[in-house]
Protein backbone atom coordinates (compact mmCIF):
# COMPACT_ATOMS: atom_id res chain seq x y z
CA UNK A 1 0.00 0.00 0.00
CA UNK A 2 1.36 3.38 -0.98
CA UNK A 3 2.68 5.78 1.80
CA UNK A 4 1.47 9.55 2.20
CA UNK A 5 4.56 11.95 1.37
CA UNK A 6 7.00 11.81 4.82
CA UNK A 7 6.92 14.90 6.14
CA UNK A 8 10.36 14.89 8.72
CA UNK A 9 13.56 13.41 8.14
CA UNK A 10 13.23 10.30 8.60
CA UNK A 11 16.84 8.35 8.14
CA UNK A 12 15.14 4.86 7.44
CA UNK A 13 12.40 5.54 5.78
CA UNK A 14 12.05 4.76 2.32
CA UNK A 15 9.16 7.27 0.19
CA UNK A 16 6.74 5.36 -1.98
CA UNK A 17 3.79 6.51 -4.34
CA UNK A 18 1.32 5.23 -6.41
CA UNK A 19 3.83 4.93 -9.68
CA UNK A 20 6.89 5.84 -8.37
CA UNK A 21 9.56 5.36 -5.64
CA UNK A 22 12.48 7.44 -5.13
CA UNK A 23 15.33 7.48 -2.51
CA UNK A 24 15.02 8.43 1.25
CA UNK A 25 15.39 11.98 1.92
CA UNK A 26 18.66 11.83 3.79
CA UNK A 27 20.23 10.35 0.25
CA UNK A 28 18.32 12.82 -1.57
CA UNK A 29 20.76 16.10 0.13
CA UNK A 30 23.69 13.93 -0.89
CA UNK A 31 25.18 16.20 -3.72
CA UNK A 32 25.58 14.87 -7.19
CA UNK A 33 22.40 11.94 -6.19
CA UNK A 34 19.77 13.63 -7.24
CA UNK A 35 17.86 13.87 -10.34
CA UNK A 36 14.19 12.22 -8.53
CA UNK A 37 12.21 12.65 -11.05
CA UNK A 38 9.25 10.92 -13.20
CA UNK A 39 9.33 12.98 -16.89
CA UNK A 40 10.74 16.19 -16.55
CA UNK A 41 12.85 15.11 -19.89
CA UNK A 42 15.10 18.06 -21.98
CA UNK A 43 16.19 18.24 -24.86
CA UNK A 44 17.37 20.03 -28.44
CA UNK A 45 15.19 23.15 -30.20
CA UNK A 46 14.06 21.07 -32.97
CA UNK A 47 12.52 21.89 -37.04
CA UNK A 48 11.32 18.95 -39.01
CA UNK A 49 12.47 16.11 -36.75
CA UNK A 50 16.03 17.33 -36.55
CA UNK A 51 18.19 19.45 -33.84
CA UNK A 52 18.25 23.28 -34.70
CA UNK A 53 20.10 26.62 -34.04
CA UNK A 54 19.26 28.27 -30.35
CA UNK A 55 20.25 27.81 -26.59
CA UNK A 56 16.22 27.32 -25.06
CA UNK A 57 16.04 23.50 -24.44
CA UNK A 58 12.94 22.28 -24.42
CA UNK A 59 11.38 20.25 -20.93
CA UNK A 60 8.63 17.72 -20.68
CA UNK A 61 6.30 18.36 -17.35
CA UNK A 62 7.42 16.20 -14.82
CA UNK A 63 8.08 16.15 -10.93
CA UNK A 64 11.01 15.61 -7.88
CA UNK A 65 11.20 15.43 -4.53
CA UNK A 66 12.76 18.55 -2.88
CA UNK A 67 13.54 17.62 0.78
CA UNK A 68 10.45 15.64 1.68
CA UNK A 69 8.20 17.37 -0.67
CA UNK A 70 7.20 16.51 -4.06
CA UNK A 71 7.62 19.31 -6.64
CA UNK A 72 5.96 19.86 -10.24
CA UNK A 73 7.83 21.55 -12.71
CA UNK A 74 6.71 22.32 -16.17
CA UNK A 75 7.93 23.74 -19.76
CA UNK A 76 7.45 27.09 -18.64
CA UNK A 77 10.38 26.62 -16.34
CA UNK A 78 13.00 26.01 -18.65
CA UNK A 79 15.42 28.87 -19.20
CA UNK A 80 17.85 29.66 -21.82
CA UNK A 81 21.60 28.68 -22.12
CA UNK A 82 24.24 30.59 -22.96
CA UNK A 83 26.96 29.97 -25.98
CA UNK A 84 30.61 28.75 -25.38
CA UNK A 85 29.25 26.58 -22.61
CA UNK A 86 31.47 23.17 -21.47
CA UNK A 87 29.36 20.48 -18.94
CA UNK A 88 27.33 23.66 -17.14
CA UNK A 89 25.39 22.44 -14.68
CA UNK A 90 21.77 22.62 -14.19
CA UNK A 91 19.52 23.11 -11.40
CA UNK A 92 16.40 23.11 -9.43
CA UNK A 93 15.72 24.82 -5.95
CA UNK A 94 13.68 27.26 -4.12
CA UNK A 95 13.72 29.92 -6.46
CA UNK A 96 13.00 27.20 -9.29
CA UNK A 97 15.47 26.21 -13.00
CA UNK A 98 18.69 27.81 -13.19
CA UNK A 99 22.09 27.11 -14.78
CA UNK A 100 25.29 27.11 -12.74
CA UNK A 101 27.16 30.46 -12.86
CA UNK A 102 31.12 30.49 -13.77
CA UNK A 103 31.81 28.42 -10.91
CA UNK A 104 30.04 25.86 -11.59
CA UNK A 105 28.13 24.97 -8.33
CA UNK A 106 24.21 25.51 -6.74
CA UNK A 107 23.34 28.26 -5.21
CA UNK A 108 22.23 26.23 -2.26
CA UNK A 109 23.59 22.63 -1.06
CA UNK A 110 20.16 21.26 -1.33
CA UNK A 111 18.86 22.31 -4.90
CA UNK A 112 18.62 18.99 -7.02
CA UNK A 113 21.15 18.62 -9.71
CA UNK A 114 19.02 17.88 -12.84
CA UNK A 115 22.03 17.82 -15.65
CA UNK A 116 24.82 19.26 -17.54
CA UNK A 117 24.61 21.07 -20.49
CA UNK A 118 27.28 22.15 -23.43
CA UNK A 119 26.68 24.55 -25.77
CA UNK A 120 28.99 26.13 -28.86
CA UNK A 121 29.97 29.75 -30.38
CA UNK A 122 28.95 29.20 -33.89
CA UNK A 123 27.61 32.17 -35.57
CA UNK A 124 23.90 30.54 -34.88
CA UNK A 125 25.05 28.88 -31.76
CA UNK A 126 23.82 25.45 -30.51
CA UNK A 127 22.91 22.93 -27.84
CA UNK A 128 25.68 20.26 -28.40
CA UNK A 129 24.60 17.73 -25.51
CA UNK A 130 22.00 17.73 -22.57
CA UNK A 131 22.85 14.94 -19.75
CA UNK A 132 20.73 14.17 -16.86
CA UNK A 133 20.45 12.47 -13.53
CA UNK A 134 17.66 9.74 -12.98
CA UNK A 135 16.98 8.83 -9.64
CA UNK A 136 15.69 5.38 -10.41
CA UNK A 137 14.55 4.20 -6.48
CA UNK A 138 16.69 2.87 -3.90
CA UNK A 139 20.06 1.79 -4.95
CA UNK A 140 19.60 2.88 -7.90
CA UNK A 141 20.68 5.64 -10.54
CA UNK A 142 21.09 6.57 -13.70
CA UNK A 143 21.54 8.96 -17.04
CA UNK A 144 19.72 9.84 -19.73
CA UNK A 145 21.84 11.97 -22.17
CA UNK A 146 21.51 13.55 -26.14
CA UNK A 147 24.09 14.34 -28.68
CA UNK A 148 23.51 16.59 -31.01
CA UNK A 149 25.64 15.02 -34.13
CA UNK A 150 26.16 17.59 -35.97
CA UNK A 151 27.76 20.06 -33.89
CA UNK A 152 29.25 17.38 -31.69
CA UNK A 153 32.89 17.26 -29.91
CA UNK A 154 34.75 15.44 -33.08
CA UNK A 155 37.30 12.89 -32.48
CA UNK A 156 38.11 13.16 -28.83
CA UNK A 157 36.67 11.76 -25.42
CA UNK A 158 34.05 14.47 -24.27
CA UNK A 159 32.40 14.38 -21.36
CA UNK A 160 28.31 14.18 -21.19
CA UNK A 161 28.12 13.63 -17.23
CA UNK A 162 30.09 13.51 -14.45
CA UNK A 163 28.96 11.59 -11.34
CA UNK A 164 30.38 12.18 -8.05
CA UNK A 165 29.21 8.46 -6.17
CA UNK A 166 28.10 9.39 -2.75
CA UNK A 167 30.96 7.47 -0.55
CA UNK A 168 28.57 5.25 1.83
CA UNK A 169 28.82 2.88 -1.06
CA UNK A 170 31.06 -0.13 -1.78
CA UNK A 171 29.56 -1.48 -5.06
CA UNK A 172 28.68 0.21 -7.96
CA UNK A 173 27.64 -2.00 -11.38
CA UNK A 174 26.75 -0.83 -14.65
CA UNK A 175 23.66 -3.05 -15.17
CA UNK A 176 22.30 -1.46 -19.07
CA UNK A 177 23.26 0.71 -21.23
CA UNK A 178 21.87 1.42 -24.77
CA UNK A 179 22.54 4.17 -27.51
CA UNK A 180 19.55 5.16 -30.02
CA UNK A 181 19.07 7.23 -33.08
CA UNK A 182 16.73 9.77 -32.75
CA UNK A 183 16.85 11.63 -36.15
CA UNK A 184 19.48 10.63 -38.69
CA UNK A 185 22.29 12.08 -40.10
CA UNK A 186 21.36 13.26 -43.55
CA UNK A 187 25.15 13.86 -44.77
CA UNK A 188 28.42 13.67 -44.71
CA UNK A 189 28.54 10.06 -42.70
CA UNK A 190 31.75 7.97 -44.19
CA UNK A 191 33.71 5.26 -43.10
CA UNK A 192 35.26 5.44 -39.46
CA UNK A 193 32.46 8.16 -38.13
CA UNK A 194 31.12 5.38 -35.12
CA UNK A 195 29.70 7.27 -32.10
CA UNK A 196 30.97 5.61 -28.86
CA UNK A 197 29.49 5.64 -25.44
CA UNK A 198 32.22 5.88 -22.92
CA UNK A 199 32.73 4.91 -19.10
CA UNK A 200 35.79 6.89 -17.11
CA UNK A 201 36.20 5.54 -13.62
CA UNK A 202 38.32 7.68 -11.44
CA UNK A 203 41.63 7.76 -13.03
CA UNK A 204 41.29 4.61 -15.34
CA UNK A 205 41.70 4.90 -18.97
CA UNK A 206 37.96 5.59 -20.74
CA UNK A 207 36.24 1.91 -21.59
CA UNK A 208 34.07 2.04 -24.80
CA UNK A 209 30.56 0.27 -24.18
CA UNK A 210 28.43 0.85 -27.10
CA UNK A 211 29.56 1.76 -30.04
CA UNK A 212 27.23 3.09 -32.72
CA UNK A 213 28.68 1.93 -36.47
CA UNK A 214 28.41 4.95 -39.14
CA UNK A 215 25.71 2.57 -41.13
CA UNK A 216 23.34 3.27 -37.95
CA UNK A 217 23.50 6.75 -37.91
CA UNK A 218 21.10 7.15 -41.02
CA UNK A 219 18.95 4.77 -39.89
CA UNK A 220 15.77 6.22 -37.21
CA UNK A 221 16.14 3.47 -34.33
CA UNK A 222 19.16 1.88 -34.57
CA UNK A 223 19.85 0.95 -31.14
CA UNK A 224 23.12 -0.75 -29.99
CA UNK A 225 22.48 -2.53 -26.38
CA UNK A 226 25.57 -2.98 -24.17
CA UNK A 227 25.65 -6.43 -22.58
CA UNK A 228 27.46 -5.93 -18.98
CA UNK A 229 29.38 -8.88 -17.74
CA UNK A 230 32.03 -9.25 -15.11
CA UNK A 231 34.36 -7.40 -16.70
CA UNK A 232 36.36 -4.84 -14.75
CA UNK A 233 34.62 -2.15 -17.49
CA UNK A 234 31.41 -2.81 -15.96
CA UNK A 235 32.08 -3.47 -12.28
CA UNK A 236 33.67 -0.94 -9.86
CA UNK A 237 34.92 -1.40 -6.01
CA UNK A 238 34.19 2.21 -4.28
CA UNK A 239 34.72 4.06 -6.92
CA UNK A 240 34.46 8.23 -6.46
CA UNK A 241 34.03 9.60 -9.54
CA UNK A 242 31.98 8.21 -12.93
CA UNK A 243 32.38 10.55 -16.04
CA UNK A 244 29.71 9.13 -18.95
CA UNK A 245 31.49 10.57 -22.48
CA UNK A 246 30.76 10.41 -25.62
CA UNK A 247 33.45 10.07 -29.10
CA UNK A 248 32.59 11.06 -32.50
CA UNK A 249 34.82 9.39 -34.83
CA UNK A 250 34.07 11.91 -37.47
CA UNK A 251 36.80 12.01 -40.33
CA UNK A 252 37.27 14.93 -42.52
CA UNK A 253 33.84 15.11 -43.85
CA UNK A 254 31.75 17.00 -41.32
CA UNK A 255 28.05 15.41 -40.11
CA UNK A 256 24.79 17.09 -40.95
CA UNK A 257 21.54 16.19 -39.07
CA UNK A 258 21.17 14.01 -36.38
CA UNK A 259 21.00 13.05 -32.60
CA UNK A 260 21.81 10.60 -30.46
CA UNK A 261 20.14 9.42 -27.21
CA UNK A 262 22.06 7.20 -24.19
CA UNK A 263 20.76 5.59 -21.45
CA UNK A 264 22.75 4.12 -18.78
CA UNK A 265 21.19 2.00 -15.10
CA UNK A 266 23.61 1.42 -12.19
CA UNK A 267 22.85 -0.06 -9.02
CA UNK A 268 24.51 0.56 -6.03
CA UNK A 269 25.36 -1.60 -3.08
Amino acid sequence: MPLIPQTANDAGTAIHGPSWSNEISSLFSLANFTGMRRGARLGFPMASNQPTTGLLPTLTAGSLLYGASRVDINPAEVASASANWTNRKIWYGLNGFYYSGADNLAKNTKDVLLGEISTDNAGSPSIIAIAQSLNLGAGRFGIRAAVNLAVAVDGADTDLFTWLVPAEYDYVRLDRAQSRMMSVVTAGNTAGDDHLLKLKVDAASAATIVTTAVAGLTVAGTTTIATPDDADAYSFYRPGTIKVQYNQTDTATVLAGGWIEHILEFSLL
